[in-house]
């Protein structure tokens, strides 16, 4: 055997055939080296030859190399290891269930379900765990998913220990008897959306029913969205509006000054502003509006629309103007008198 394998292995092998030897069966895994002096994992069989008399007279041995084979095993724990560990990391409860609605597999156990803690669910049908009209859409969904070979998406809303959760339920065809199925918690995503279309019904009704005139302004000057209360300082009606830009309403003189805080806004030299500025009324008259401007950036502080708030002050303007003649009449007449 030294012949065959080497006086290095050979002597790793030795152990091994002293027991053979002494008529014991020998079944191992070794590690041997090969002609290029590679370790090599072998399978050692040593099979006792024992005469009638009980003599032993010597072993068949069958050394075979497994090297691949244990490589391959190694690889595949790996990767199970991993795909355990990706799916441990995901908040999702996947259950394989076949066409009749009995689970069959419960690849990761969470409190995403109906279905209790600690309670394995395999063998046991939807029904046991479900109200009727929602134990009905599953099934119909898996048997559809089956059905057609496509995947079926849709959400519901479940009582779990007396709180409402809502789940996304995503059928995925897994053979000819049965779906996968993938259950995620979006609890706190329909939560979000509702306090985000709350918040967005709050807006648009101070926007709709405020009293003073309130826009949305495109970066190209176009009116994107407005209230009653501007097309009654302008005189215009909203679909006219809604056709034109800030541009057409502003009286030419203030056009460059109403531009040029625009312009600091999209630099980022200023968060906001408000000036005073005439406006056009549709009937040709001008009108003066105190406007309060704030420009609106995305995540990335990119420019996205201008909101405008526009009060009329028209008469405000009517009463300084009388002042100010009045004072200019004072003057003129002390100067006549002297």
């Amino acid at each position: 055997m030294r012949h065959i394998i080497g006086e290095f292995n050979y002597a790793i092998v030795r152990e091994h055939l002293q027991t053979g030897l002494a008529g014991h069966l020998v079944q191992q895994e070794i590690t041997l080296t090969d002609v290029e002096n590679r370790p090599r994992i072998y399978s050692l069989v040593l099979v006792p030859d024992v005469e009638e008399q009980g003599q032993v007279q010597g072993v068949y041995g069958l050394i075979t190399d497994i090297s691949d084979i244990k490589h391959t095993e190694a690889a595949l724990r790996q990767s199970q290891a991993r795909n355990l560990a990706i799916l441990s990391a995901l908040p999702d409860l996947m259950l394989i269930i076949n066409k009749d609605g009995i689970y069959q597999d419960s690849i990761r156990s969470s409190t995403m379900d109906v279905i209790p803690s600690g309670i394995n669910p395999v063998g046991q049908s939807i029904s046991d765990f479900l109200e009727p009209e929602q134990a009905a859409q599953k099934l119909s969904a898996i048997q559809r998913a089956i059905a057609t070979g496509q995947v079926q998406v849709y959400e519901q809303a479940l009582q779990v220990n007396h709180q409402l959760q809502y789940e996304e339920v995503r059928v995925v065809p897994y053979s000819e008897q049965a779906a996968l199925l993938i259950l995620r918690d979006i609890t706190h995503r329909k939560r979000a959306e509702a306090a985000l279309r709350e918040g967005e019904e709050r807006f648009r009704f101070a926007f709709d029913c405020a009293g003073l005139g309130m826009t949305i302004v495109g970066l190209d000057g176009r009116f994107l969205k407005l209230n009653q209360a501007l097309c009654d300082i302008v005189g215009y009606t909203e679909t006219e509006l809604l056709s034109m830009t800030f541009l057409d309403v502003t009286y030419l003189d203030d056009l460059d000054k109403t531009l040029d805080v625009d312009y600091q806004l999209l630099d980022g030299k200023i968060r906001d502003y408000q000036i005073e500025k005439r406006y056009v009324h549709k009937r040709g008259h001008v009108i003066w509006v105190l406007l309060s401007v704030a420009l609106v950036t995305d995540a990335d502080r990119k420019p996205l629309y201008f909101i405008e708030q526009i009060q009329d002050i028209s008469d405000r303007r009517a009463i300084e103007d009388i002042k100010t003649e009045f004072v200019s009449i004072g003057h003129l007449e002390k100067y006549k008198s002297c």
